[in-house]
């Protein structure tokens, strides 16, 4: 086997592994730093370079040395004693195509094309960062007031930019940048501006930035291969994870005033947005319906940590010592060709040619004849089997539809058959219940998703007449702020049951469709 290609395939193997631990973590772990470190653990195994190897030998076949086809020309040249190796040299003259260059010239191309989109989209983004300008005032305060609760001795400098981008912390040669779309920090209230400030400290202070040049440098070389696809997808919701860890923890009760940021940011990106550069970190795919769930409900409901234990560090140092230097493949260094080789007869072997007598030439000729005529009667022998073969099968199913065909005709069935067609009913029936009880939810969401509606549009009114007074001067600003949060809590709750019910859909869409296989799995 190839080198290069032993190399990743172990490597690809071992990532494979580390890829299951990771989604394993992120699924029953509710520290969602563990999960991050495999992910990022899987992406640094596709260029470690392995030092020892399992006892396990894979054997892909074993190569045939190339040959030269005997012609007429070649067998009186045998014949009459001439060396061979002219006839070898004119053959090998002409360029033959090497699949593995072409397969490595291909990949080459593809990286050189992703890190020239890569800078592509880089220059792009600093010409649209000539456009923004640098916070001040109370803005720029609440950014200082937010690092210190953050634990960090400064904050990144912190930039409006005009047009519609993701907030975003954006590193490059050592600068690293806090960016806030100008017209989004405008319909932000001061507690939910401060919590998406805290999201993108929180990767400032994980250091996340840095480990975007990882993902890029693995992923711009390593473009093909699918593993390399999952471990960054995975990685970088485990960063949102962990970041939306590090919010909860470090400002209390803002759960609720975070979930609403994210929820006006996703509403503010779901236009057309710019592409960011690679190495920035923002706060999530807003298209990942899955993923936003998720993520509401660990801020709503649950109690994440933002930190890992002293156990999980020892789980991680384990994982790591043990499976990055290791090679999922020990192949046998001995080449099959080279065994191949010695096993040939040595007056078979084209390399031993020379200037011998006409009468060893010609012993040479008839053996290789007296060879090819055996081969090709076992080759004879070989079809005449599997034609006999064939005819049996034929004769079999010609005999099992006749008996069939009798068993019709008579009016008997085989219990198989009245079996399968049980099976059938069966599962009939319990795909209709399961399409009632589905009808049954779906109607008792869609009247929770009324009612809210309902209290939405009260709400609203509600703030319109609060707003009205509070222009007469009849109330103050907290009745107004009050007003206000309960029209976002109403659209939150009314989001998050739309969520609910298109993910339920899905999941019974899937157990139509296992019961469907599971069907069709007993039939055979």
């Amino acid at each position: 086997m190839n080198p290069i290609i032993e190399w990743l395939l172990s490597n690809s193997i071992v990532a494979v592994v580390l890829c299951l631990l990771g989604a394993l973590a992120m699924r029953v772990s509710k520290t969602p730093a563990l999960g991050h470190t495999l992910w990022v653990l899987a992406l640094v195994k596709m260029i470690t370079p392995p030092l020892f190897y399992l006892p396990v030998n894979v054997d892909l076949g074993f190569s045939v040395p190339e040959s030269i086809p005997l012609t007429e020309s070649v067998t009186q040249d045998l014949a009459m004693g001439r060396n061979a190796s002219i006839h070898r040299e004119q053959i090998s003259a002409f360029p033959k195509l090497d699949p593995f260059m072409l397969l490595l010239g291909l990949w080459g191309a593809g990286t050189v094309a992703w890190f020239f989109l890569s800078a592509q989209r880089l220059i792009r983004f600093r010409q649209l960062l000539k456009q923004s300008d640098r916070a001040t005032g109370n803005l720029n305060a609440l950014s200082e007031e937010t690092a210190k609760g953050m634990g960090l001795q400064a904050a990144p400098e912190l930039y409006l930019v005009k047009g519609v981008v993701p907030p975003m912390l954006w590193g490059f040669f050592g600068k690293s940048l806090i960016l806030f779309p100008e017209e989004l920090i405008r319909s932000l209230s001061r507690g939910e501006s401060a919590t998406l400030l805290a999201h993108e400290m929180a990767h400032y202070r994980r250091r996340d930035h840095w480990y975007r040049w990882i993902e890029i440098l693995v992923t711009g070389t390593f473009w093909w291969n699918p593993v390399v696809w999952w471990a960054r997808n995975g990685l970088r919701q485990a960063e949102e994870e962990c970041c939306d860890a590090w919010v909860v923890r470090t400002i209390p009760f803002s759960a609720k005033q975070y979930a609403r940021a994210i929820v006006k940011t996703f509403d503010f990106l779901a236009g057309e947005s710019t592409p960011i550069p690679a190495n920035a970190c923002g706060v999530g795919d807003p298209n990942n319906t899955k993923h936003i769930r998720k993520r509401f409900k660990m801020i709503l409901k649950l109690d994440p940590s933002h930190k890992m234990s002293w156990k999980h560090v020892l789980i991680i140092g384990f994982t790591a010592a043990a499976l990055l230097p290791l090679s999922g493949i020990a192949y046998n260094s001995e080449s099959r060709e080279d065994n191949d080789r010695q096993e040939l007869p040595r007056e078979l072997i084209m390399d031993d040619y020379d200037a011998e007598s006409e009468a060893s030439l010609h012993e040479r000729v008839r053996r290789l004849e007296r060879l090819t005529s055996e081969l090709l009667a076992a080759l004879r022998d070989d079809e005449a089997t599997r034609d006999r073969r064939t005819e049996g099968r034929e004769r079999t199913n010609r005999q099992h539809e006749e008996r069939t065909e009798d068993e019709i005709r008579i009016g008997f069935s085989h219990p198989r058959e009245l079996t399968i067609r049980q099976r059938e009913e069966r599962a009939e029936r319990e795909i209709q219940n399961l399409r009632r009880q589905q009808d049954i939810r779906n109607e008792q969401r869609q009247l929770r998703i009324r009612q809210a509606q309902k209290e939405l549009q009260r709400a609203e009114e509600q703030l319109k007449h609060i707003q009205k007074q509070f222009e007469d001067g009849f109330v103050g600003e907290e009745k107004l702020a009050g007003a206000k949060d309960s029209v976002d809590d109403a659209r939150i709750e009314m989001k998050y049951m739309e969520l609910e019910l298109e993910l339920e859909r899905e999941q019974f869409k899937r157990q139509i469709q296992e019961r469907i296989r599971a069907l069709e799995d007993e039939s055979l």
